[in-house]
């Protein structure tokens, strides 16, 4: 007997369709085994693994006199999750998308060709755009933090503790983000001409743009 779900919006026949990840990219954007593998891996578990070291050392050089570190001060978690999510979003998303248009440069990878309708209002410029997405998240997840923290009633970490908290909470921030910005920058790939600009030459190329003739 075969049970009919046709007036359902979830068709339970066709589970298979609905939960797995790589078909439903290759279908509506046009991603690729490879293009699948080199977000994932090149990009998402290299990311994952430098920014739990990178937090985490980050994290001690600041803290590294302060025994107890409280939730609201001046040098405080919630001043230092603010801090963090916004450079961990920008400098992850500006050598993620520098590295795919090197790599798309040197034909290691091809960029996806279809045009991704989300894209119609992001920021032109992996610098600009990285410093958009770093304010975007910033603002997006630091109330989570901080609210859920205010929930449990957390007063503070230990310096151990928040060296945990902070390489846990960047691991998970690159699991999430690094994919997706592997996937920007591969749509946008397709419209580069040239090797990326090193961070230098970027904020050279800034700093002539403002300055006074």
């Amino acid at each position: 007997m075969v049970t009919k779900f046709e007036n359902l919006p979830f068709n339970p026949n066709n589970l298979h369709k609905y939960i797995s990840f790589k078909l439903f990219i290759t279908n509506q954007v046009g991603l690729s085994l490879p293009h699948y593998k080199y977000a994932i891996i090149n990009q998402g578990i290299i990311s994952v693994i430098i920014n739990f070291f990178i937090n985490g050392v980050v994290t001690w050089f600041f803290f590294r006199n302060d025994d107890e570190i409280q939730l609201f001060g001046i040098k405080s978690i919630s001043v230092d999750i603010i801090q963090a999510n916004f450079y961990f979003t920008f400098y992850t998303c500006f050598f993620i998308t520098r590295a795919v248009y090197g790599d798309v440069s040197r034909k290691k990878i091809e960029p996806i060709h279809k045009n991704l309708k989300f894209l119609k209002k992001y920021p032109s410029g992996y610098f600009f755009g990285s410093i958009i997405l770093g304010i975007f998240v910033s603002l997006l997840f630091t109330p989570i933090i901080i609210g859920s923290m205010m929930l449990i009633k957390l007063e503070s970490f230990s310096l151990k503790e928040f060296i945990i908290f902070k390489s846990l909470w960047g691991a998970m921030m690159a699991a999430i983000w690094a994919p997706i910005f592997t996937l920007i920058a591969l749509s946008e790939a397709k419209n580069i001409n040239e090797p990326p600009k090193s961070i230098w030459q970027v904020i050279r190329s800034i700093i002539r743009k403002i300055s006074p003739n």
